[in-house]
């Protein structure tokens, strides 16, 4: 565990340049404390860092100095391919390989084009479910700026609020109403499980046509109501 936050660390010393104890604390999940123990095991070692005095001080590396174990494992190689998706990388457990990873190809790059990661400048806000995905009309211009460095000005312009995907399909699939004022409609759903629940909370304004599977959860659950409220 200490050596692979030993090399860790020198990946972030390498990628970054000047990183305060800080900052490598919070990115190693370690206290300021092991922090200076650790750049001191680090110098015995024979690595070449060394603090900066003052405001802007920090550790760094030794201009010129690079390590050569910046090669990536087969794992984490497959876990580049997350980048940019922190939420799904955490809930999957790959969040630590994942930032290895990212280090190391960030290391292995030349100063000049560290600074320009996409992960320090863009997130990807990944499309709900039922989105066509259309991106946005100034997205490439925008995204042209932002690795320029150029200043945008947005105006913001209040539209009408636009239905869930789900009311538009519903909308577009609705029959003429029967006698009795019922329409039948189509709606989109992730799986049986999630139309259940969604539509349950509708109790007896909604009737499920088919599937038959999320038909018959409906029956049994209106019959355990019925029965409950016999008592």
């Amino acid at each position: 565990m200490r050596t692979s936050r030993l090399f860790k660390m020198v990946l972030l010393l390498q990628s970054r340049g000047t990183v305060t104890a800080a900052e490598l604390a919070i990115e190693l999940g370690v206290s300021e404390r092991t922090v200076y123990r650790d750049i001191g095991e680090l110098g015995a070692a024979g690595v070449p860092v060394y603090a900066e005095q003052g405001r802007l001080g920090g550790y760094r590396l030794v201009d010129g100095y690079r390590t050569r174990l910046t090669g990536l494992s087969p794992d984490e190689a497959e876990a580049l391919f997350l980048l940019g998706l922190d939420g799904p990388a955490r809930d999957m457990g790959l969040s630590e390989l994942l930032a290895t990873a990212a280090l190391k190809v960030s290391a292995s790059l030349p100063a000049g084009l560290r600074k320009a990661r996409a992960t320090q400048r863009f997130h990807l806000d990944v499309p709900g479910w039922f989105h066509d995905g259309e991106p946005p009309p100034m997205l490439t211009a925008l995204v042209g700026a932002v690795w320029q460095d150029l200043a945008v000005t947005l105006r913001y312009r209040r539209a009408d609020a636009e239905e869930p995907p789900a009311v538009q399909a519903a909308a577009e699939t609705a029959e003429a109403p029967d006698d009795q004022g019922w329409i039948a409609v189509r709606l989109p759903v992730e799986s049986v499980e999630v139309a259940y629940h969604q539509l349950l909370r509708l109790g007896p304004e909604v009737e499920v046509l088919k599937p038959e599977s999320l038909r018959e959860r409906m029956r049994a659950a209106a019959r355990r109501l019925h029965d409950r409220y016999q008592r």
